[in-house]
Parts: C-alpha cells; structure tokens; sequence
C-alpha cells in the first residue's frame, strides 16, 4: 500500500471510530470498525483506495483500537492523579510555597506518565499527539 493510501485509511478509520463511538457510547471492536469501513464503500459514501485489501483494513482498524485502549488508562491515570492534584491545589492553597510544591509534584507525576505511554507507543506512534499538551505545559522534554 502507497503512503498516500496509508494515510488516507488511517484518516478514514479514526473518523469512522469516532462515528460509532460517538453514536453507540463505546469504543467499536476493529472487525465492527472494518464492516463499517467496507459499508461505507458499498453504499458509495467512499472511494475504494487503490492497493487497499481488507487485510490492510482490518490490520489498520487492530492497530488504532490497540492504540486507543491502551492510551485511554494512562490519560485518565494523568488526568486523575496529576492533573486534578494540581488543580485542587490551586484551588484550595493560597499559600505560593504549597502551590509551588503541588506544582512540582504535578510535573513529576505528568512527565514520569507521560514516559512510561511513551516506551509502550511506537517511535511517533499515533496516540502521542494525545499527551502533547501536556508534555509542553508540564516542561517534559527533560524529564523523560
């Protein structure tokens, strides 16, 4: 398959995805996803991609899911261990020193998250751009 096919499923199956989650409330399997995917083309909704089989489909739909799963712990992990520390801390300290400390606290927890998602993604693996803002905000390029 040609890069520009590549791209241009991958873009196809993350939209499907957020179709079908967006309308069922749950994470579609990758079979389900690949269905949806060749419905699409049947109903004319699609263009077939040249070099595309439904191995690549299915291959494609297996690994944005895989992704997907395994990016969702670790962002509610951030999120409720790191993120909402901080944010009680802000809310609730009106001593500098104390924010400070969470503050700290918060860009250690960030980062070492951040880190551990890292080492199981692929080297610029689809799912990174989901802890970019924090990486920036939290000062991470150091710390991992």
């Amino acid at each position: 398959m040609d890069p520009v096919s590549f791209l241009g499923l991958v873009a196809a199956i993350i939209t499907i995805a957020d179709a079908i989650e967006k309308r069922l409330g749950k994470t579609p399997e990758p079979n389900e996803l690949a269905s949806a995917y060749m419905a699409e083309i049947d109903a004319g909704r699609r263009v077939p991609m040249p070099g595309v089989t439904q191995e690549d489909i299915t291959r494609i739909a297996e690994q944005y899911i895989s992704i997907k799963n395994f990016n969702g712990p670790f962002i509610d992990r951030i999120k409720r261990y790191c993120i909402q520390t901080y944010q009680d801390a802000i809310d609730n300290n009106p001593n500098d020193r104390e924010l400070d400390d969470a503050y700290r606290h918060a860009q250690q927890c960030v980062c070492r998250n951040i880190g551990m998602a890292r080492r199981h993604l692929s080297p610029g693996g689809t799912g990174w751009d989901d802890f970019s803002e924090w990486f920036d905000q939290f000062n991470c390029l150091d710390r991992i």
